[in-house]
């Protein structure tokens, strides 16, 4: 049950880190700042990596609690 909070834990701290980058990456100066803009990316596609890996795991909990 801990392991299921923790995971949820994590969703949340990513989805929110992932609302953060996208705003960011909405910003007009981002899109001038090609540095800027490919660091965002590269942490986008992480962050929305590790949101499916806490997800599936989150999946994989929930079921072995059920059972």
């Amino acid at each position: 049950m801990r392991q299921l909070r923790d995971v949820e834990t994590d969703i949340e701290q990513l989805e929110q880190r992932l609302k953060e980058v996208q705003e960011e990456m909405a910003q007009p100066e981002v899109f001038t700042n090609f540095e800027k803009a490919g660091k965002l990316k590269s942490e986008y596609e992480g962050i929305k990596q590790r949101l499916d890996d806490a997800n599936r795991k989150w999946e994989e909990l929930a079921t072995r609690i059920e059972e």
